[in-house]
Formats: structure tokens, C-alpha cells, sequence
């Protein structure tokens, strides 16, 4: 019985345009029947096509005769694919087909044999190509009693020639597949950061929710934390703010202004959410000089490094921004007071929160459509599980789950995967600098060597993939060893 061509997806390394391996030429079979120009050739990426000529110039049959010549390919090890049968029938047993094909033979190619006559098949099959099939054999089984290939083949069977691996002409057969995904609970935590620039009046700590651009800024704070309270499947843990003060006046005033403005805040949120206090975690500085360090350092200032030699010192702050005045002060009026300062009088604020688990893969896909950053990566897998393993559906929900958690080993090991089979060899190096040290991940990096043409480097990465069962492995390791 013909055998089923496994599913799995299959890369081609073309190490040349073509591989066409041809067996003997102009052979006979029996009876007057003879085979020209048989090959096997690789077409495409993903196909092998068997051709060949069948003459039935010499053969004569009864009305009521047929005969049934079958090609089929024999791996190494023993593996079978038949392909469709060519039936030559006499005039009775064509009429016979007719009323009743023969069931051993569904789809058989028929020819009603005209004896004197000269007669031919331009025989042409193309099928999926397996890993089996490298330096497999042709060979076609002849049948004089319609009884099917498998007693036919005890009676008769030559060969027509072996699939050679010629050094010039070399086809390698990658195959892999992703890690299969899997699910486990874990506790989702995630933060949301944001920075406003409220505008208190001069020396005051009160928020005036009406004043210059705080509208703007305080509704900024209140949607990121409203986009979580709003949401039925998160809650919130905690919320921390930090002010800063520039290092404009004096330092010991900047420490209570930064101190007192973030807890105005902090007041502010409460009395429109009527949080208690103790979510709240306020911190504060009294002068960014960090933030200042940072924008000098993005300027194009001609004294710009300077300047960063005088800020990165321990001087005492209030000397530090007096010198700053004194050294240039065109710099400091036009641009450090004016533009630089204001940036640095602001509040940064984060929301932490949790979400639920979701224990169903209904549940889960219906997260994912509308707010995928939500799921851990075992309840993405769980959503990849409802594709079809190697569809574009659940390469995509892979792939999300390597840009959600790009530090994961193994979402970053199934992007490189999916990458393998695509044959996007860059994207796929990149992920498996980060993909572990697991035997799915040596496994991976075996195959990127042979797409990559480096196969002596593949040979260990394989040998242990193979030796620990990973699927693929061994069919992988036997086409490296046919590229030495």
C-alpha cells in the first residue's frame, strides 16, 4: 500500500539551480515493453518529479490481457511511495475497465494496446519530497494478473537505476519544527511608565488643574490610569510617582518643592479615584542633574563637553549652578534657563498592575485580538495550539509572543524556527543568539549551518540533537553527512 507523505514543512538547500539524477537508459523490462530516459529531478523547492518513456512497441496481448507496470521509489531503508500505475490492456479487457476499473489500480494510466502497432507513455509524476528519498531508488513492478503491486512485486521487480549523490549536483533535505508550545499558570505583572510636565506657580506645591498646560498633563496621568482600573481583567497594585526639581534657586527650597509637588500629585489622583493612600509610593529629587547631563549631551554646544565636565563633578549644587551661569551665560539665559530647565521639573509616574489568568483557549484568543500584551507566553501557546501547527495563524501568534517577551528563550528559539522554513536566514541567526542552550535550540542552529552552507559546523549540533530524539534530527544529520 502506498504510504502517506508526512506533513511536516520541508526547506531545500539548492546547492546548485537543479538536481537531476537519471538511472539507466533505454533498459527493458519484459515482453517487448522497454524504458527510455528515466530521472528523477527536484522541481521547485518541495517536489521531486519522475519521468520516463514506456515503449510497447514489442508487446502483444490477447483481447482479454492486460498488463500493469508500476514505478515506484525504495529508500534506503526501506521506505515505499508508489506512484500511478500505467495499464495496458487488450480490446475485451479495455471494455471490462470501462464497466468496472480494476480497484488495485484507481487512477491508472490505461493505453489500449494495438499489437503491430508502435505505442508509447511519456510517463511524468511529480510528488511531495521527503528526506527518505535522497539516494533512494527507481524501480517499477510489473503485473500480468491485475492482482495488485503487492503479490506482483514478489513475481518481478527490476530495478532501473539508484538516485546518485554526484558532488556536483547535491540536494540537502532540511526539515524542522517549532518547539511545541506549552501551557502553564504564572503571575502577570506589568507597569505602565509616563512623564508629566505639571506648571506649579512660583514657589507654590498646589496643583492648579486649570493653569497653562496642566489640563493636558493631569488628563494624561488620569487616562493611563484609568486604561487599567477600566479594565475588567487587570488590577491595579500599585502606583509610584517621583518628582523632580531643575536646579534653578536654592537646593534646600528645590528639596521641598520636589518632595511637596509629588505629593500634590499623589493628593490630586485620590480625591478623582479615591484610591487609598497607601498604593501610592511618592519619591523625590530635588534637582535632575542626570536629566541635565542627558540634554547637554544631545546638544551640539561648542562648549558642550565642558559643561559635561562641570556637571559630572561632586561640587555642592547651588556652586554648580551659579558656575554654569557665570562660565556662559549667553548659553545659560537663551537655552538652560529657558529651554532645558522646564523639561526638568516633572513628574514620573507608574502604574503596576496585574491580570487575571485565562484558562481557556476561547477565552484567551478572544484577549488576543484586542489586547495581546495581556497574555503570558504559555496562554499565547495556548492560543497558537487552536491553528493549525506551520499555518500562517499560528506563525503569527509566535511570532507576537517573541516581540511580547523578547528576552524568552524558547519564543525567541520558535522565531527562528518559523524563520528556518522561510528561509530567512538573518532574522533567524538573530533569534538564536537568544534561544538557549536546550537541544531544540543545537538542533536549530544545526540547520542554520547547512541552509548557511557550513557543514562541518552542523555535524555536532545535529549528532546531539538526533542522539536526544528531537523530531527532525536524524533525517537532518543523515543529509549533513551527505554534503561532506
Amino acid at each position: 500500500m502506498q504510504r502517506l507523505l508526512s506533513q511536516y514543512l520541508i526547506l531545500l538547500i539548492l546547492l546548485l539551480p537543479a538536481a537531476v539524477v537519471s538511472a539507466q537508459t533505454g533498459g527493458g523490462i519484459s515482453n517487448g515493453v522497454s524504458i527510455n530516459d528515466p530521472a528523477v529531478t527536484i522541481v521547485g523547492d518541495r517536489q521531486v518529479a519522475v519521468t520516463m518513456q514506456l515503449r510497447f512497441d514489442g508487446l502483444r496481448l490477447r483481447s482479454n490481457e492486460m498488463r500493469v507496470y508500476t514505478p515506484y521509489i525504495v529508500g534506503q531503508g526501506g521506505e515505499e511511495f508508489y506512484l500511478p500505475s500505467v495499464m495496458v490492456v487488450g480490446r475485451r479487457q479495455h471494455f471490462v475497465q470501462q464497466r468496472e476499473p480494476n480497484p488495485h489500480y484507481p487512477g491508472a494510466i490505461e493505453v489500449w494496446r494495438r499489437n503491430g502497432t508502435a505505442q508509447q507513455v511519456d510517463y511524468r509524476q511529480v510528488v511531495e519530497l521527503q528526506p527518505w528519498m535522497y539516494g533512494a531508488a527507481v524501480r517499477i513492478v510489473e503485473d500480468s494478473c491485475g492482482c495488485g503491486v503487492t503479490l506482483a512485486k514478489n513475481a518481478w521487480a527490476e530495478p532501473l537505476g539508484r538516485v546518485r549523490q554526484e558532488p556536483e549536483r547535491v540536494l540537502a533535505i532540511v526539515s524542522i519544527s517549532c518547539v511545541k508550545p506549552r501551557y502553564s499558570r504564572e503571575e502577570k505583572t506589568y507597569a505602565i511608565e509616563g512623564r508629566a510636565f505639571l506648571d506649579f506657580r512660583v514657589n507654590r506645591v498646589d496643583i492648579d488643574a486649570g493653569y497653562r498646560k496642566n489640563p493636558t498633563e493631569l488628563a494624561k496621568i488620569m487616562r493611563s490610569i484609568d486604561a487599567v482600573r477600566d479594565d475588567s481583567n487587570a488590577t491595579i497594585t500599585g502606583i509610584s510617582i517621583h518628582g523632580y526639581a531643575s536646579p534653578e534657586g536654592k537646593y534646600s527650597r528645590n528639596v521641598y518643592l520636589a518632595e511637596n509637588r509629588a505629593l500634590a500629585l499623589r493628593d490630586y489622583v485620590c480625591s478623582l479615584r479615591n484610591f487609598p493612600a497607601d498604593v501610592f509610593t511618592v519619591r523625590s529629587t530635588p534637582e535632575d542633574w542626570e536629566g541635565l547631563d542627558s540634554l547637554i549631551s544631545r546638544s551640539k554646544l561648542p562648549q558642550r563637553q565642558e559643561m559635561l565636565d562641570l556637571v559630572r563633578t561632586e561640587m555642592d549644587p547651588d556652586r554648580k549652578n551659579d558656575e554654569l551661569q557665570r562660565r556662559w551665560p549667553d548659553a545659560y539665559t537663551n537655552i538652560i534657563l529657558k529651554e532645558w530647565y522646564p523639561a526638568l521639573r516633572h513628574s514620573d509616574y507608574v502604574v503596576n498592575y496585574t491580570v487575571r489568568s485565562f484558562t481557556t483557549a476561547e477565552e484567551a484568543l478572544r484577549v488576543y485580538r484586542d489586547k495581546p500584551y495581556q497574555l503570558s507566553l504559555s496562554e499565547l501557546y495556548m492560543v497558537a495550539n487552536t491553528f493549525q501547527e506551520g499555518s500562517e495563524e499560528y506563525n503569527e501568534v509566535l511570532r507576537t509572543a517573541g516581540r511580547l517577551y523578547p528576552d524568552d528563550a524558547e519564543a525567541n528559539l520558535n522565531v527562528a524556527i518559523i524563520a528556518l522554513q522561510q528561509r530567512d536566514l538573518p532574522t533567524a541567526e538573530a533569534h538564536l543568539q537568544k534561544s538557549g542552550d536546550s537541544v531544540e535550540a543545537q538542533h536549530a542552529r544545526g540547520v542554520l549551518a547547512l541552509l548557511q552552507g557550513r557543514i562541518a559546523d552542523a555535524a555536532p549540533l545535529l549528532e546531539a540533537a538526533a542522539a536526544a530524539g528531537v523530531p527532525h534530527a536524524a533525517d537532518n544529520l543523515r543529509a549533513q553527512r551527505m554534503l561532506e
